[in-house]
């Protein structure tokens, strides 16, 4: 704080009342008339105040002991703050003397009649060191950047001294999230026994504080030193007794294979002399050295020259990390001053700057499948991962009676209270977490609370490779993104208000059309038959597709399937001149779903058949509908194109068959070009009342309201129009009165809408560099979905674009850059305000060129 470049003025000793004589600057007395513009006199005595002695990276010390020096002269001499900062104005020297004197006379008087010290020391702080915001910034990606991979003591008290500076300034008190990475940034080998550690003392990670994980990481690596001491003492004592315990004369030596005693073999060798010129006959047997190729010189995980394997460019993109993941969600926060400040006083700088929250952390709520057997289509619930939970229970209701049988199971809480559950599971049921990847137990049924399903201890000990992260689980390769609802809420548990009408909408909800109760279905109705003409002018001979055959199982479960629609009255026998052929698809959809899908090829029939012009909306134009909104209800059409009928006269043209079967549709099949523009043709047509306040994309349909009062009339209209028509609903699908929603893959709340968490992980899953052509179509697919929410989007997709090209360039660092980035943005994407009604402004670019 005191600059020793200038000759030091006197001292003055005085006496105080607390002290006997004390060494320090004099009091100082403001001059009554003080011109503005005149500088300071200089004081006589007391600390100089300059930047010109130490590096800038040491400045933010600097300045903090500047606002101590202004702290202590408020609290030690009963003057006013004026007068206190013409003093220490009048104590700069080199540039800051040199800023002050450039300020002019308003912005002099301006700057020592500033109501609070911090706020003279925040002009300070902006001039010389910035915006506050890059440096708790940087503070942070060096807090996510930290790793320790070293098992020495030294090495992890060295490694915990660095992250607890860098964990107070980043306010990690207030941020539990930290405690997490300071916990991954440790040795894999000492992650699992801290967790271990912490849920034997009956805390969550929450509740530990950063010194106490420190001890429990010392700790576990004392106990894994032990553990390779009694393994390494065990080794070396059991061969020593083995040799001391062996008696020879016990031994009957023998020559069977058979027998563990039998004598040693001896090889025998005889040297012969060679002569001369029989060298010459084997040489062509002899093991050649590879011409061009030294393995010091090539890298063993890519294979080519220039470096080693551990400098090896591909070796960064193979290891993912959870701490870049974490810095990537985190690179766009901001706060405001005080969570880096040194004192209460300085950290109100004069210019507020917005604190934008951390991304909530969502509990370990994920959806899964659950399969009863086999073949049985899969039930969607939301897992709740429990590891200290011993079995696995799920809500009996989820499943029907004939998959339950009687069991009682006694069990204690971590309360002390004692409770029992009394059904089973009668075989294994399977929980698909992946599609590939799908774990079949034994579950226990119970009632439970606000939850579909537990998962417990014994999952996590069948599959070791399912592992829980803070954000997300992971088997293997594969990710999937932590839900922000703890169960799939059905019209059963919808709010207060809306009490009346569950019991109407109850009742418009059915699994199948066999178990839909109402008197006159929407596919039965004659007014919304479907026609389906062919185009004019053009050769419409029927078209016979010959069948390539099905394997055993597969006819086995077409014949299953078709026999299902038949009694639901979907499909009937033909005998039609128009067929097309019906196999199975094992696609990545089916996969996720769990079961094959039947699917009719209907590209023969759909050359001849004319085009409708009705058009499906856009559904980034949906939202702009949504002004004023702040009460939303999303309904599902149960079946979708299935609800409505084709006309009798019609009906032959759908023909389709298996090897031994024929049959055509009763209601409007998936498959055929012109089913997604007459679907939505005729939901318009019906819900043409609520237009105003309705969104309605395909089958999904979503009701918006100011309101609860008119969203509860607004329900009782589309109550009447779905019962007037006879439509089914989805009750698993269906919610009721909700301040934010998920529709179409956004969430919605508070008057605007932002992509749903499950794309961004979706991107994480893309490698960073040599990313194939079918990668590059994926990725670029799931870009364009939320190029609204990435600013100048077209600067990296441009770059990617090049790729699909008939002959693209070779990849490079400009393309690594554009992937990695646009995975940045993605991860916390800005969210989109809905526009009010009015006037807006219109802002654009033009181009230089024209």
């Amino acid at each position: 704080m005191v600059s020793r470049t200038d000759p030091q003025p006197s001292t003055q000793t005085y006496e105080s009342p607390d002290e006997t004589t004390s060494t320090a600057p004099a009091p100082f007395v403001e001059e009554p008339d003080h011109v503005p513009g005149r500088p300071p006199a200089k004081p006589t005595n007391g600390p100089w105040f300059t930047l010109d002695d130490t590096s800038p990276g040491s400045w933010r010390t600097r300045v903090s002991e500047m606002s101590a020096w202004l702290d202590l002269q408020l609290a030690k001499f009963e003057q006013n703050l004026e007068s206190i900062l013409r003093e220490f104005v009048s104590r700069f020297t080199g540039s800051l003397r040199d800023w002050f004197q450039a300020l002019g006379e308003y912005r002099q008087l301006q700057f020592v009649r500033v109501p609070l010290a911090s706020q003279a020391m925040g002009y300070i702080f902006r001039e010389f060191l910035g915006n506050p915001d890059h440096i708790y910034k940087q503070a942070r990606q060096e807090f996510f950047d930290m790793r320790c991979c070293s098992l020495k003591r030294k090495d992890i008290i060295f490694h915990y001294k660095r992250m607890s500076q860098r964990y107070h300034t980043l306010g990690g008190i207030n941020d539990h999230s930290l405690k997490q990475v300071y916990v991954n940034s440790l040795p894999d080998d000492l992650q699992d026994e801290i967790q271990r550690k912490i849920d034997t003392s009956g805390r969550s990670l929450n509740d530990t504080s950063l010194g106490e994980l420190h001890m429990y990481a010392l700790s576990s690596l004392d106990k894994l030193f032990a553990t390779q001491r009694f393994f390494s003492k065990m080794l070396t004592e059991g061969k020593n007794l083995q040799s001391q315990c062996r008696q020879p004369s016990l031994q009957i030596k023998c020559k069977s294979t058979s027998c563990t005693y039998r004598t040693k073999k001896k090889n025998h060798f005889k040297h012969f002399k060679n002569k001369k010129g029989s060298s010459k006959r084997f040489k062509f047997f002899r093991k050649k050295s590879k011409r061009g190729w030294n393995k010091s010189q090539h890298c063993y995980i890519c294979g080519k020259p220039g470096h080693y394997a551990k400098k090896c460019p591909n070796k960064k993109a193979k290891s993912a990390r959870l701490v870049q993941q974490l810095k990537d969600i985190a690179d766009e926060e901001d706060v405001s001053d005080s969570d880096y400040s040194s004192s209460s006083d300085y950290s109100s700088v004069p210019e507020s700057y917005q604190a934008i929250p951390l991304v909530p952390q969502f509990g370990p709520h994920a959806p899964v499948r659950i399969r009863p057997d086999k073949y049985s289509n899969p039930v969607d619930v939301i897992a709740y991962f429990d590891t200290g939970s011993q079995n696995t229970m799920m809500n009996p209701t989820i499943l029907p009676p004939k998959y339950w049988k009687s069991q009682e199971h006694h069990f204690r809480a971590a309360n002390g209270k004692v409770f029992a559950t009394h059904l089973i599971s009668k075989k294994k049921i399977g929980i698909q977490f992946f599609p590939s990847f799908t774990l079949w137990v034994h579950v226990l049924g119970t009632p439970l609370p606000d939850k579909d399903i537990l998962l417990g201890w014994d999952i996590f000990c069948q599959c070791k490779s399912l592992r829980i992260l803070p954000f997300r689980i992971r088997y293997k390769k594969n990710f999937k993104a932590f839900s922000d609802i703890p169960k799939i809420f059905p019209l059963s548990a919808i709010r207060a208000p809306f009490e009346q009408i569950q019991q109407k909408l109850l009742l418009l909800c059915a699994d199948n059309h066999v178990t839909f109760s109402h008197q006159s279905p929407f596919r039965k109705n004659p007014d919304f038959f479907i026609k389906l003409p062919f185009k004019l002018n053009e050769d419409t001979n029927p078209t016979k597709a010959t069948h390539s055959g099905m394997s055993p199982l597969d006819l086995k479960l077409a014949n299953e399937e078709c026999n299902e629609l038949l009694r639901q009255g979907l499909i009937e026998h033909t005998s039609s001149p128009w067929v097309c052929q019906a196999f199975y698809a094992e696609k990545r959809s089916e996969l996720i779903r769990g079961k094959k899908r039947l699917v009719v090829d209907y590209k023969p029939l759909n050359l001849f058949l004319r085009d409708d012009k009705f058009s499906v909306p856009r559904p980034n134009v949906l939202f702009s509908q949504l002004p004023g909104a702040t009460i939303f209800s999303k309904f599902d059409l149960k079946g979708a194109f299935w609800q409505i009928g084709i006309h009798p006269d019609e009906r032959y043209k759908t023909a389709f068959y298996l090897p031994n079967a024929q049959y055509q549709w009763t209601v409007l099949p998936f498959g055929l070009k012109t089913t997604p523009s007459l679907f939505q043709k005729a939901v318009t047509r019906i819900f043409h009342p609520l237009l105003h306040s309705a969104l309605i994309y395909i089958d999904d349909i979503l009701l918006f309201s100011p309101d609860e009062t008119s969203h509860n009339l607004l329900l009782q209209q589309f109550h009447n129009i779905v019962n007037q028509y006879g439509i089914m609903l989805s009750e698993k699908k269906s919610i009721v009165g909700r301040s934010e929603i998920e529709f179409l893959g956004m969430h919605i709340a508070n008057g605007q809408y932002r992509p749903g968490p499950h794309l961004a992980v979706r991107l994480l899953d893309f490698p960073d560099s040599d990313l194939s052509v079918y990668q590059v179509q994926q990725f670029l697919g799931i870009v364009n979905y939320v190029r609204d929410f990435i600013p100048h989007v077209s600067h990296y997709t441009s770059v990617l674009s090049t790729l699909l090209k008939k002959r693209p360039p070779p990849w490079s660092s400009s393309h690594t850059k554009a992937v990695t980035k646009l995975k940045e943005i993605t991860q916390s994407p800005p969210a989109l305000t809905i526009p009010s009604s009015g006037q807006l402004v219109l802002q654009i670019d033009a181009s230089d060129i024209f």
